[in-house]
């Protein structure tokens, strides 16, 4: 999911900026890519796009969520989250 949303912005994009963060909120993992770019239509590109399905799709098997905003010359934000697993702590006795 990424390097998908990587691969878009050089694809797609022309953004001169890229801010990408990686954090732990409530025991979620949730990744964050965000472009200045040209910006998109989300209503017209979910439905012809296969490598957004597939982003979804790929976050949907992991228990997560992906979250796509976009407006036209306004860039576009792609965050993935996902439940952050805790193991059972194992008391030896």
């Amino acid at each position: 999911m990424y390097q998908e949303s990587l691969t878009n912005v050089v694809r797609h994009s022309n953004a001169d900026k890229l801010v990408v963060s990686l954090r732990v909120i409530n025991n979620e993992i949730v990744l964050s890519i965000a472009d200045n770019g040209k910006g998109f239509d989300i209503s017209r590109a979910n439905k012809k796009t296969l490598g957004l399905l597939g982003m979804k799709e790929r976050a949907t098997m992991l228990g997560g969520n992906l979250e796509i905003q976009s407006q036209a010359g306004k860039g576009t934000t792609v965050t993935i989250s996902v439940k952050q697993e805790i193991p059972e702590k194992v008391i030896a006795g």
